[in-house]
């Protein structure tokens, strides 16, 4: 017997079947031994798991038990709410963040400078010349293309 004609059984057992269907399957049971037999034996597994199950109960009523639990929880001392820093450092904190927001900002402003901006402070002729006097070297300008190059040359070379 394969799988469906053991549902079939099963749900006939239960009374899950329509009617058409639960005579189809007593029809089965009359003519089949096999039948028969899955049939008794699902019939007697499942009076032995309802009469044989274990009643659970409590000692006290229900409402008593809940009512206990309530009692427990309302004894438990509540704890005041943990301040977790000092009130000065939460005043100061939100200052040094804004201060260290703004020290950033600033520093950012100075320094969207073009490079041409940051050398016009130098002298290029001085330092070339200072270069070329005590340790030997290059320079070349070109104005074009706003690029100064000094190289410097060390005794060794």
């Amino acid at each position: 017997m394969n799988n469906e004609p053991k549902l079939k059984i099963q749900s006939y057992l239960d009374n899950e079947l329509s009617a058409t269907e639960g005579r189809e399957v007593a029809a089965l049971l009359e003519k089949d031994s096999n039948a028969r037999a899955l049939f008794t034996e699902l019939k007697d597994t499942k009076a032995l798991l309802v009469n044989n199950e274990p009643t659970y109960r409590l000692a006290d009523s229900r409402e008593f038990y809940w009512s206990r639990i309530e009692r427990a929880i309302a004894a438990t001392p509540q704890e005041p709410p943990r301040v977790l820093a000092p009130w000065w450092l939460r005043v100061l904190a939100p200052l040094a963040g804004s201060a260290a927001v703004l020290t950033l900002l600033v520093s950012l402003s100075l320094s969207n400078k073009t490079p041409e901006q940051l050398v016009s402070n130098l002298d290029v002729t001085e330092t070339s010349a200072l270069i070329e006097e005590e340790a030997g070297g290059i320079s070349f300008h070109s104005a074009n293309h706003g690029l100064t190059v000094v190289w410097v040359a060390t005794g060794d070379q």
